[in-house]
């Protein structure tokens, strides 16, 4: 891809749409549309640990609160621990959520998520694959590029043993969103790939 006659990498166009994206735009009529197309569909991972933002982790009141679009989603919860509730729908194996009903639950009482997958699902599954998203013990999360594991899940959020949280698969418009709410939140892949030079 060209910018200003100049051969652009994904990851120089991607930091530009994340962390200057009016100058992006500025710049847009020298890249190919179609590129520009699959750049805002791209998914990205993102962590947030040792945040300014956070006091603990994860609780997801504020970031329901600040993000309403996560409300419109339906939500299977796998590898499930939790503390401060005594919700009963919380101690199964495996919970089905829509959004509105996850907000309210998290609104209703001071709960941490130690660990925990969230499948962001556009619709509730007809049925759930046999091997559920997990968390803990999970060494996928720490190479190159994870993905969703939940067959159509539209991202993840993924509660790492209270110390932090991670967001795999999000779109650019979610990803701009949690950079704006989190100031201080990582690049996953990024993370990962300075971990395996190391």
């Amino acid at each position: 891809m060209r910018l200003n006659d100049q051969v652009v990498t994904f990851e120089v166009i991607w930091g530009l749409l994340v962390a200057d994206p009016i100058h992006l735009l500025v710049c847009v009529g020298n890249v190919d549309p179609r590129a520009l197309t699959y750049l805002l569909a791209c998914c990205m991972n993102l962590i947030l640990e040792k945040s300014r933002y956070v006091e603990s982790y994860t609780h997801l009141r504020a970031l329901f609160d600040a993000v309403p679009q996560l409300r419109s989603y339906f939500y299977v919860i796998s590898d499930l621990e939790v503390s401060g509730t005594k919700d009963p729908r919380l101690f199964g194996d495996v919970v089905r959520l829509s959004g509105e009903e996850l907000h309210a639950m998290v609104r209703s009482e001071d709960m941490q998520f130690v660990w925990a997958v969230f499948s962001a699902l556009e619709e509730p599954p007809a049925r759930l694959p046999l091997e559920l998203p997990s968390a803990d013990g999970n060494p996928r999360f720490w190479e190159g590029s994870p993905k969703p594991q939940m067959p159509g899940a539209s991202f993840e959020i993924v509660a790492f043993d209270a110390s932090c949280t991670l967001f795999i698969g999000v779109d650019a418009a979610l990803a701009a969103r949690l950079r704006d709410l989190y100031q201080d939140i990582a690049d996953l892949d990024q993370c990962n790939q300075q971990r395996a030079r190391a």
